[in-house]
């Protein structure tokens, strides 16, 4: 709880969108870690759910213009922006597609004979 409080108060960071990247950027660096077969599939993953999201957020922004500044605390964000969105948003979608891609091969144990 302390950590974050620190996160969310004395840092100005946004605690969920941070929490969920470090955890999926982990679990993406673990499974490559663990299963070096899986690496492309990492990348790969992380490279196209990024542009997916990209796209959907190109396509909210048309409808909404305002969208960043009225769900975002603007405050907290870093200040950078790719064609109005939030570069964070970004790292957000690669780890996501990163550790969600190869997670099935992983598990199960498949492996491309």
């Amino acid at each position: 709880m302390f950590g974050g409080l620190l996160f969310a108060t004395q840092l100005k960071l946004n605690i969920h969108l941070y929490s969920i990247f470090i955890a999926a950027f982990l679990a993406a660096v673990s499974i490559i870690f663990l299963r070096h077969d899986l690496a492309k599939e990492v990348l790969f993953g992380g490279l196209s759910f990024a542009c997916v999201y990209f796209i959907l957020f190109l396509f909210i922004l048309a409808l909404f213009p305002s969208y960043v500044s009225d769900v975002f605390a603007v405050e907290n964000l870093y200040g950078y922006h790719v064609a109005g969105m939030p570069i964070e948003e970004l790292f957000f979608a690669f780890a996501v597609g990163a550790a969600c891609a190869p997670l099935y091969e992983y598990v199960k144990g498949y492996k491309l004979i």
